[in-house]
Parts: structure tokens; C-alpha cells; sequence
């Protein structure tokens, strides 16, 4: 009798476990469904705006009247991405000129960023008046209604410039094949290319054309190619993979270490006269 008894009770234990283990699903399941819907904010005086509206000051938030870099900094397992605004002005950025570049023309934008660093581990850390202009980008990570009335404006009607191909190469581990067909304006310079550059240097910038193309929204894509001298060689082996990729490549700015002597019938520079 007793061992009956104590054979019902661990038998309704089990049921007791299993229903509990139910009912713990249907929540989590439930949880996690409300974690991945925006909240209607219907106690939001912001949102209560009309759509036209909203769109106007999200546009004057996160659309920035001058180019966004984009860039992949930081010590091996701590890289992140980091964007940060454009400081030249239109007159010094040489891979928006038509001209030919002259000697003092470099496509240079390393005082653009707020880290203060020479090497590609760049240890600095921004100041804090550029950490409080970032922090308008919060307003994706905390706002989920947020997020999902803005993302498409962000890739889409800002221009993006980056300076280093590797963190064109690690964009598609943060972002989706979506995000990633949202830009449609790219400012992109290859690596450096030539004589003493590493073997491999030509096959990693193969596979950061292949990235490129999946970038397929893309309406405006300037590159700029590095050939160390300027030879004819260095900027073949460059064009190579763009070519083979078929990329819809709207202009190209050939910016070499050393440059040769202009002809005298060639197009001068504008800004400096050379």
C-alpha cells in the first residue's frame, strides 16, 4: 500500500515537471516574441507625430551633410566598428576633384578620426566631444521602433568612405545581406600595391571586391587605387578583380606614392596650381 503511494505520488511529480516545463516554454516563447516586436509606443508623444514628420527629424538625426567613415579598429579580439564624420573640406578631398592629382594632392583622411593613433591597433581613444556627437546612434540600440523607421535612411542616404579594405572585408559579419544591399554611396581604397608589397596583397583585395559585390544597391561607387609608383603594372593588377567583377565602378582615382612629372599639356591642378 505504502509503495503504491509513493509510486502515484513520483508519477504525478513527473507530471507536475512536465507541465511546468510547458508552461515555461509558452513564456520563453512568448518573451522572445515581444523581444524581437517593436512596442506600438503609443504613450509616446514623439510617435504620436505623423510619420511625414518623424521622417524630418530623423532625417536632420542620423542623415549627415558630409561623407561617414567607416572603419574596423582596435587590438586583435576587441576590434569594432567605428564611424566617425569627414573633418576636410570639399577642396581637400582629391578623390572628389575631376583634376589629375598633383604632388600635393594625397588622398589622406587619417586626421578625420577622433582616435589619435599612427598604427592600425590604434590605442587612443576618441574625445569626449566626439563620443557625445556618436551617441545620436544610441537611438537604434534603445528604441526598437526606432531602429526599424531609421536603419534604411541611415545606409542609404549617407555617403561612406573607407579607408582601410579590411573593414570592408569584415562588414558582412556584422551586418546582413539586407543592410548590406541598403548603400548606395561607397568611397573605397584599395591597399597599397607594388614591388614590396606582401604576395597575398592582390588576393585579399580580390575578396574585398567580392564583398563589393554584394553591395549590390550600390548607385555611386568611387575607388581609389593605391599602386606604390604609379606604374602601369601596379595599376593593372589592381583594375584586375574590378574588371572581372563587373562592378558598375562610377569613377577611379589613381593615387600613387611617388608621382611623375606632369606633361605640360595636361589638365593643371586647380587648387595648387601644379
Amino acid at each position: 500500500m505504502a509503495g503504491q503511494q509513493r509510486k502515484d505520488a513520483t508519477i504525478s511529480s513527473k507530471q507536475r515537471s512536465k507541465m511546468s516545463g510547458r508552461v515555461l516554454n509558452k513564456m520563453n516563447k512568448k518573451t522572445n516574441t515581444l523581444a524581437t516586436q517593436p512596442c506600438n509606443q503609443h504613450a509616446s508623444v514623439f510617435f504620436r507625430l505623423p510619420r511625414e514628420i518623424r521622417d524630418i527629424i530623423y532625417r536632420e538625426i542620423f542623415v549627415f551633410p558630409v561623407t561617414v567613415h567607416l572603419a574596423y579598429v582596435g587590438r586583435t579580439r576587441n576590434r569594432k566598428f567605428r564611424s566617425f564624420l569627414c573633418a576636410l573640406s570639399e577642396d581637400e578631398q582629391p578623390e572628389k576633384r575631376p583634376q589629375l592629382l598633383c604632388p600635393r594632392c594625397r588622398v589622406n583622411h587619417h586626421r578625420c578620426s577622433p582616435r589619435k593613433g599612427t598604427s592600425d591597433d590604434v590605442e587612443g581613444r576618441p574625445s569626449s566631444e566626439a563620443k557625445t556627437q556618436a551617441r545620436v546612434l544610441a537611438l537604434l540600440r534603445s528604441c526598437r521602433r526606432v531602429y526599424d523607421e531609421t536603419v534604411d535612411m541611415l545606409y542609404r542616404e549617407n555617403t561612406f568612405y573607407i579607408e582601410n579594405p579590411r573593414t570592408l572585408l569584415e562588414l558582412p559579419s556584422s551586418l546582413s545581406p539586407a543592410r548590406l544591399s541598403s548603400f548606395r554611396h561607397l568611397y573605397l581604397e584599395s591597399a597599397r600595391y607594388g614591388e614590396n608589397t606582401p604576395a597575398d596583397r592582390l588576393d585579399k583585395w580580390a575578396a574585398v571586391v567580392g564583398v563589393l559585390q554584394r553591395l549590390d544597391g550600390l548607385e555611386t561607387l568611387v575607388v581609389v587605387l593605391r599602386p606604390m609608383f604609379g606604374l602601369e603594372w601596379e595599376v593593372e593588377g589592381l583594375m584586375k578583380p574590378l574588371e572581372a567583377a563587373g562592378l558598375p565602378v562610377l569613377r577611379l582615382v589613381t593615387d600613387q606614392m611617388v608621382y611623375m612629372a606632369l606633361d605640360s599639356s595636361a589638365p593643371r591642378c586647380n587648387l595648387h596650381a601644379l
